[in-house]
């Protein structure tokens, strides 16, 4: 994906949510500039009221990027978090540290958790179209 501004790309994110036809709520999904080529794009847990996406299942996914728009156009996830839960407590989240950790065997800069806080486990480099597949594909759960 090559984009200009980080308005752009979170124009893509929201086509890529739109696609994904599982997303029934996006209203938390917001972005904020911080200059030309940096940006976050994020979908938060709202004072604890209302989680980031929705799934027509009642599954929730939170989310953040800080990303950096590229001279080529190409888009560079410094950080992120991506939190999915379901209404029965289990929970994955995929998280990019924008730092190593000073210990990265107990907390690898790519990592996941799942159901607990620890262990974190080694991971690739994700993004959010990988994982609303992977919510599609083996987690969704039609209303």
């Amino acid at each position: 994906m090559r984009v200009k501004r980080v308005s752009e790309y979170f124009h893509l994110i929201v086509r890529i949510i739109d696609k994904s036809g599982i997303v029934v709520d996006r209203s938390a999904l917001s972005f904020t500039r911080i200059n030309k080529s940096l940006g976050l794009i994020r979908a938060p847990k709202v004072r604890g009221e209302r989680p980031g996406l929705i799934f027509r299942d009642g599954s929730f996914m939170n989310f953040r990027e800080e990303v950096r728009i590229e001279r080529d156009g190409t888009v560079t996830r410094i950080a992120y978090v991506y939190h999915y839960e379901r209404p029965d407590g289990f929970f994955f989240r995929y998280e990019k540290l924008e730092e190593p950790h000073p210990d990265p065997f107990f907390e690898p800069r790519l990592h996941l958790h799942v159901r607990e806080e620890e262990p974190r486990f080694p991971t690739h480099c994700t993004n959010l179209e990988e994982l609303l597949g992977l919510v599609g594909a083996y987690f969704f759960r039609p209303a």
